[in-house]
């Protein structure tokens, strides 16, 4: 099943499930759901990581090149 299928699927799941199933679903669910705009610290480091190397190298890639790649990654996560 793609995950746009089950997406989908819990979406309408969770609207048509009874509040007893939603909290427990939310129990398991709740350490890992974060708020909007809060990154985990590892995702941070990343990010803090890939500006220090742009900043020393100066290099990056096009926007086509960009999307040639993220094309490959999802053909093959396929």
């Amino acid at each position: 099943m793609k995950n746009a299928d089950i997406r989908t699927k819990l979406h309408r799941y969770i609207d048509e499930a009874d509040n007893k199933k939603v909290k427990a679903m939310y129990t398991l669910l709740e350490e890992s759901l974060s708020e909007p705009g809060e990154y985990s610290p590892e995702f941070v480091a990343e990010l803090d990581r890939r500006r220090e190397s742009y900043r020393k190298d100066g290099l990056s890639v096009s926007m086509s090149e960009m999307d040639a790649r993220i094309k490959k990654i999802l053909n093959q996560a396929k």
